[in-house]
């Protein structure tokens, strides 16, 4: 009765496994068309401070979803936002999504340091190894050792690299998604903005996030001040 019970249970995971696949192709479609069905369907994320539940999915509140819309829709955004919003969170899923489904994107994560860029970097390695491995298999990656970036393995390969705050990186190449975080911390934040002016005129996007920090230049930018 138990063999029986056991063969019983295999054939129904079988079945699930089965089903799983056949719809795969369907779910892929639209998560390809929709960054909101990719982050509320397949998107995990870490709180670090629960610690009942630290691994979760990412609620369907109001404001994630209309962000969520902005986020794929808008050329260039600018996200005022406080902490525990799960901006940046979102930001990273958008660096997967793009990554993922669109070949050939050179996405940058700005930060002040580059250690607070790579830590970004990591929170896409968590987003990508949290996802189902039939996924993962259909869009491989590669971490190069010598320094932190994630390579997905379409045709032409789609990067994303964390750097630190300037113009330099950015002047060298012409990206299809720059995510400058906390840019109201960064102190050559606006040089760093007019070296990544040719992203937009490439047809890339520029999404600027960050927590209040007195009336610098991510201030006049949200408020067009300079015009």
């Amino acid at each position: 009765k138990e063999l029986l019970t056991k063969a019983r249970k295999r054939q129904i995971l079988d079945k699930l496994i089965e089903l799983k696949m056949r719809f795969l192709p369907s779910r892929l479609e639209k998560c390809q068309k929709s960054f909101a069905y990719f982050l509320f369907n397949f998107v995990k994320t870490q709180d670090e401070h629960d610690q009942s539940q630290p691994i979760k999915r990412v609620p369907k509140k109001d404001y994630i979803i209309q962000l969520a819309g902005l986020l794929q829709s808008e050329k260039m955004l600018l996200v005022e936002k406080s902490r525990q919003m799960m901006v940046s969170w979102l930001a990273c899923a958008l660096c997967v999504w793009e990554a993922m489904f669109f070949p050939g994107r050179r996405i940058f994560i700005q930060s002040k340091k580059e250690d607070d860029a790579n830590g970004l970097v990591d929170r896409c390695k968590f987003i990508y190894e949290a996802l189902p491995k039939e996924i993962r298999e259909k869009y491989p990656v590669k971490v190069p050792s010598s320094y932190l970036k994630l390579i997905f393995m379409t045709n032409p390969i789609s990067t994303i690299a964390g750097v630190p705050q300037g113009a330099d990186v950015l002047r060298q190449w012409t990206a299809s998604l720059i995510i400058s975080d906390e840019m109201a911390f960064q102190e050559m934040a606006e040089e760093a903005y007019v070296a990544s002016k040719p992203t937009l005129v490439g047809g890339g996007r520029i999404i600027c996030i960050s927590t209040p920090n007195g009336r610098g230049f991510f201030w006049r930018l949200a408020y067009d001040i300079d015009k």
